[in-house]
């Protein structure tokens, strides 16, 4: 008797568990709600309104694996980009390749920067005082890369601007500035000005004309920006002028620099006058004449 009591004592607590509904169990609150552990901070490291770290190079939430700063380094101002984009170490530039529409109505001149250094895989430079204004650039037949940045250097010199290389960049500048500055020189070593509008200095070795005489009649042809014409005699010319205005200027200089443009000097034997008497009367006859005839003498 004393054994069926405590056996039927024994199964009291498991008949009772048996009726008892099972409850599931209660979800853990999310983090920073309900008395959830807050997220851990590094207050070193700039974060999101949501307390989301930043990635420094881009200013876009950061994923875990972005290493925090080192001690003592600052953060970086408010998430901003870096001047940088890292790449791989094989990566090329492939210009454009077959033809496309321009359509650039009054865009400021540092975005067509950006597609023309994809159109022609060149780097660029500039201040920010150098690049301002804007840009129309529109094409109803479809054009090249080269055709393109043609255009555009066309639109930088109505702008003022001109571009120079250094090293594997192009430098933005003014075109009144680019005579100081180290643009292309081309001497008369028979290598062909270049058709473009950006600035240039030409070397131009004269034959027969005289070289003061020819300045001051090419003065008159030389852009208004940036442009200058300096004779060195007795037959040497420099000029600094966009290129296609420097071809302008050869060709003109061609007809101009001709055999007889220069002073002759011929000796005429006189067979029955005077010879002081003939110089007299002929010097008479240039004095009158004026202009550039008045130039010459009989001795």
């Amino acid at each position: 008797m004393r054994t069926l009591l405590l056996a039927t004592l024994c199964l009291l607590p498991a008949l009772a568990g048996a009726q008892t509904p099972l409850r599931p169990p209660r979800p853990a609150p999310p983090a920073g709600v309900g008395g959830g552990a807050p997220p851990r901070v590094d207050p070193r490291r700039p974060t999101t309104a949501a307390g989301e770290p930043i990635n420094r190079a881009t200013g876009l939430p950061a994923g875990p694996g972005e290493p925090a700063p080192s001690p003592g380094q600052p953060p970086s101002a408010g998430g901003a980009a870096q001047s940088f984009t890292p790449v791989k170490a094989d990566s090329r530039c492939t210009p454009i390749q077959g033809r496309f529409l321009l359509s650039f109505s009054k865009a400021d001149i540092v975005d067509i920067l950006e597609q023309a250094s994809r159109w022609t895989c060149r780097n660029f430079i500039y201040g920010e005082d150098v690049a301002k204004g804007k840009i129309t650039l529109l094409s109803k037949s479809a054009v090249t890369a080269d055709e393109a940045y043609a255009a555009f250097l066309a639109a930088l010199t109505s702008n003022n601007i001109a571009l120079y290389q250094s090293g594997r960049y192009w430098k933005l500048i003014r075109t009144g500035d680019a005579k100081k500055n180290p643009i292309p020189t081309y001497t008369s070593d028979g290598t062909e000005t270049p058709a473009n509008e950006q600035p240039m200095t030409r070397l131009i070795r004269l034959k027969h004309a005289d070289a003061d005489q020819v300045r001051g009649i090419m003065g008159n042809f030389i852009s208004p920006q940036g442009a200058d014409l300096q004779s060195i005699p007795p037959d040497l010319l420099i000029i600094t002028d966009i290129g296609l205005n420097i071809r302008r200027i050869e060709r003109l200089i061609e007809t101009i620099d001709r055999a007889g443009s220069g002073e002759v000097v011929r000796l005429i034997q006189v067979r029955y006058a005077a010879a002081k008497d003939i110089a007299d009367k002929v010097n008479q006859i240039f004095a009158q004449a004026g202009g550039a005839a008045g130039k010459g003498r009989l001795a």
